[in-house]
């Protein structure tokens, strides 16, 4: 079996190159395609995002205002029609992520989706030890003690459409930073939001992407 197995790739390979001979002219060429998204967000009139449900031991009022900015601000480029930062809401309970009476009442223009999730960061600290040399240039090597600054983030995102009230799509984000070179908190939670956003909205708009393929001329 394993013999006929062998003798079949091999008689693939063999008609593949006496293919590829037979050509006058092989190219490789640029080609966009349009992803399909898991949920399209698109299809709305309007994007109304609010506040995000902040569990984290870094400053709550840095994340909120970094996450609703960032996701204004990349979804405009995808979505032309309207997209605002909406009524706050208290997420304190989060029973309110369940309650699409709330949501149905959230806001009044018809065909409206609304964004808004929670976001869960921690910041912790890690030692470890690790040998350097003394000096560049130097063969004799030490162990030093040395700080690590670990990030680790657990975000959901929420789409509800606001017709309805109901939950029209929800995105899980998992992701850590390892910091050694000190950048500051508010720095970091940026980069992570970003990386968090864009992630996101892979998933709910079509997004165009460049492929590379193998044109054969006969």
């Amino acid at each position: 079996m394993a013999k006929e197995k062998r003798l079949g790739i091999s008689l693939i390979v063999f008609l593949l190159l006496i293919f590829i001979s037979s050509c006058t002219e092989t190219r490789m060429q640029r080609v966009v395609v349009k992803a399909k998204p898991a949920f399209n967000i698109l299809r709305f009139n309007e994007i109304q995002i609010t506040n995000f449900k902040i569990i984290s031991t870094i400053n709550k009022e840095t994340i909120e205002s970094e996450m609703m900015k960032t996701l204004k601000e990349e979804l405009s480029i995808y979505f032309k029609k309207t997209v605002k930062i909406g009524e706050l809401i208290n997420p304190s309970d989060e029973s309110i992520f369940s309650n699409h009476f709330f949501w149905r009442e959230y806001v009044k223009a018809e065909n409206t989706a609304i964004i808004t999730g929670i976001v869960r960061i921690k910041k912790e600290a890690r030692s470890q030890i690790e040998t350097v040399r003394d000096t560049p240039l130097s063969l004799k090597k030490k162990n030093v003690l040395k700080t690590l600054k670990l990030i680790n983030s657990n975000i959901t995102f929420f789409v509800y459409n606001g017709d309805t009230g109901k939950r029209v799509y929800k995105y899980r984000f998992n992701y850590k930073i390892t910091d050694e070179s000190g950048e500051a908190d508010s720095v970091l939670v940026s980069r992570l939001i970003s990386i968090a956003v864009d992630r996101f909205i892979n998933r709910i708009v079509p997004r165009e992407h460049i492929v590379y393929r193998y044109f054969f001329n006969f």
